[in-house]
């Protein structure tokens, strides 16, 4: 058979398929439901309207679901009288079709694994249509991109792969899904969250709690994405699949500041590497061997929408879950232009939480300052607040938690040099207000605790809002105001904080 005759044949048999349906299910199902209505709450838990193939059922089921709203019988003779108030008797030829439909159903027992049938036959057929339409967006893209196209279609396909239906449970699964893990934190075989690289924020945060909405923000050139990054590797590092979107930096930037972090070596350095300097390269050699293999994915794609973080994240959750998300930062994130700025990017954070929910794990979002009110009327330096936020009122909403990142010595070099603050300005259950004061070392791009050092003026001063809570961990010389309890505190921190950072 040649070329031609071999493709005409293809075409032939392609267009003698099918669409997957099983006929005698869809009617088993709707007989076993007018004999037994009651079971109606079961069934609508997996089927709706729109799984049913055959027209004709379609109505059935809708009429079947109405009826028993009203909290009338659902036999062959009530909807007979439904299908002939709505003008559709001729669908079930006059009644004939429903009360072969009852006949035929002998019992409800086995109803919901024939309600399972049709709908594995459903999602066949809308797998074919998301294919179909796949393969038309690719002809006529009508200015979409092939990414767009792309993304649209990992994000029609993880409906079937990622979250089961919901809904309302008792009290005592409730209870019975909490304590376990309830327990375990009391035991301190689990740990109360995900940890970070920094004890202080540890205790005042509980670590990073699944399926919240974590935004870090600060003012330009504060440090916030060498926080971030610090906090993707030190995820990845301690056996965390995590996912880093970086829209302001690509990739080599990534690497290089984490080789810095990681061995030590001046960020300049690496910028500007010299062969003379045999030491540099020596541990550039040992970041490499130890960062190499990390569970670790980068993205540097610009502009990214939510949609499309959703649907990457979705496909590498699919493969392995995802432990961690950082995005960097939503005022980079592409929005659709069709409503104000502030109502777009506070949906878009919205949508970051709903991924969170639903993979199950934490998601921080780096997010801008206003510039503008970086100072008092008197020329000081201040803390920022809530206010300052881009879009402060619909971020706030939508958060689980906003952490507001500062450095003094951004504005006056003498004024608590080295000092780096997270100041905690929502928390759905920490304690807002707490001031956790950390150490910059932004020479090689980390974010570190203070140790045995000193730290530039200590006291920390209060400011708008509750009460402020230092957390300043001080090494043996200095008096202790908070110790990090390690047997049963935040996730499994290694005693050797040096091998994550």
């Amino acid at each position: 058979m040649n070329l031609e005759a071999r493709a005409l044949r293809e075409e032939q048999l392609y267009e003698l398929r099918r669409a997957p349906a099983n006929i005698e299910a869809e009617q088993y199902v709707l007989g076993a439901l007018m004999v037994a209505p009651e079971r109606l709450p079961d069934i609508v838990e997996i089927l709706e309207v729109d799984d049913f193939f055959d027209r004709r059922h379609k109505l059935i089921y809708a009429g079947i679901q109405q009826l028993v709203e009203k909290q009338k019988p659902a036999d062959a003779v009530t909807l007979g009288d439904w299908f002939a108030a709505q003008g559709q008797a001729r669908e079930v030829d006059g009644g004939a079709y429903l009360v072969d439909l009852q006949a035929n159903a002998f019992s409800s027992a086995n109803v919901v694994a024939y309600a399972e049938i049709v709908l594995e036959k459903s999602k066949l057929r809308q797998i074919i249509d998301i294919g179909t339409a796949l393969v038309n967006k690719a002809f006529e893209t009508r200015g979409s991109s092939a990414a767009d196209i792309l993304s649209q279609a990992q994000t029609d396909m993880a409906r079937f792969a990622i979250g089961p239906k919901c809904g309302p449970i008792t009290y005592r699964e409730a209870v019975d899904r909490w304590w376990p893990n309830f327990n375990g934190k009391a035991c301190g075989t689990i740990g109360r969250g995900m940890p970070t690289p920094w004890l202080g924020l540890n205790e005042a945060l509980y670590g990073l709690q699944d399926s919240e909405a974590i935004v870090l923000a600060a003012r330009s050139n504060i440090g916030k994405s060498v926080a971030a990054f610090q906090l993707a590797r030190f995820s990845a590092l301690r056996g965390q699949r995590t996912l880093l979107f970086s829209m302001e930096m690509g990739t080599d930037a990534v690497v290089n500041r984490d080789m810095a972090a990681v061995g030590e070596i001046p960020h300049d350095w690496m910028m500007a590497p010299s062969e003379e300097d045999s030491e540099n390269f020596a541990k550039v050699t040992v970041a490499v061997s130890r960062l190499r293999d990390i569970d670790l994915h980068i993205d540097d794609s610009p502009q990214l929408n939510s949609r499309q973080i959703a649907a990457r994240a979705r496909r590498l959750h699919l493969q392995k879950p995802v432990r961690l998300i950082v995005v960097d930062h939503l005022h980079e994130m592409a929005l659709p232009g069709r409503q104000g700025e502030v109502i777009e990017r506070g949906q878009a954070l919205r949508d970051l939480k709903a991924l969170a929910k639903e993979l199950g794990c934490p998601i921080v979002i780096l997010a801008q300052l206003n510039r503008g009110a970086a100072k008092t009327e008197q020329g000081k330096a201040r803390r920022p607040t809530m206010v300052d936020l881009r879009g402060s009122g619909a971020i706030e909403e939508a958060a689980d938690v906003v952490i507001l990142m500062h450095r003094w010595d951004a504005y006056d070099a003498k004024d608590r040099p080295g000092v780096v603050e997270f100041i905690v300005g929502k928390g759905r259950n920490v304690r807002t207000g707490t001031v956790v004061q950390q150490r910059g070392r932004f020479d090689i791009m980390r974010i570190d605790d203070w140790g045995d050092e000193r730290i530039p003026e200590e006291e920390v001063e209060s400011h708008a809002g509750p009460p402020a809570r230092s957390f300043q961990f001080r090494g043996k010389n200095q008096p202790q105001k908070k110790t990090y309890r390690r047997p049963g505190g935040v996730g499994s921190y290694n005693p050797d904080p040096e091998d994550f950072r």
